[in-house]
């Protein structure tokens, strides 16, 4: 849900939400699989999302997450649940947001997957990354600097990533939501 509401896809039932205009948000949740045309290709996708780019731009882009030409050209159906990812990702950043936001971007993926979506992540840098996930905290290690710990709708944590990970860390309560 938090995830949902500062990307902009869901409205609060209850107060407001603030951001600037100008503000770009990519939003990127393994769920969103459905929303792919499973007949068309990642350059099907990615052309309706960049209808002014040129096909170098389209394909670039794709490139970009590890979609070569083979797997470009390939209807979506057929890619496996980590090119499907990736495919997900581009997407995502295709208009180079300034805010990132990863809903359980590991969900599904096996190792050799979840291990190259860390690597495109590390090499992807926006100005923000919102980074939603309560599986895998290893994951989170290798990409995240700060943590906010939400635990049954309280912050329980906010801070450096080290000092979490070396118990250096003390519960919030409400102090942060006020």
């Amino acid at each position: 849900t938090l995830a949902k509401l500062l990307a902009g896809r869901l409205e609060p039932l209850a107060g407001d939400i603030r951001r600037s205009p100008k503000l770009r948000v990519g939003y990127f949740a393994q769920h969103q699989t459905d929303e792919l045309v499973m007949t068309e290709t990642p350059v099907d996708h990615m052309a309706r999302a960049l209808p002014r780019a040129l096909p170098t731009g389209v394909r670039s882009q794709l490139a970009r997450f590890g979609l070569d030409a083979d797997r470009a050209d390939t209807a979506a159906g057929s890619l496996s649940g980590g090119e499907k990812a990736r495919l997900l990702l581009a997407l995502a950043t295709r208009d180079a947001p300034q805010l990132l936001i990863l809903d359980e971007p590991f969900n599904g993926l096996d190792v050799f997957s979840a291990d190259r979506m860390l690597g495109l992540l590390n090499s992807y840098r926006p100005q923000a990354l919102t980074f939603i996930s309560s599986h895998n905290l290893a994951h989170i290690e290798k990409v995240a600097t700060h943590l906010l710990v939400i635990d049954e709708g309280e912050a329980k944590y906010w801070g450096p990533m080290d000092d979490f990970l070396q118990g250096q860390h003390v519960y919030l309560g409400d102090a942060l939501l006020q």
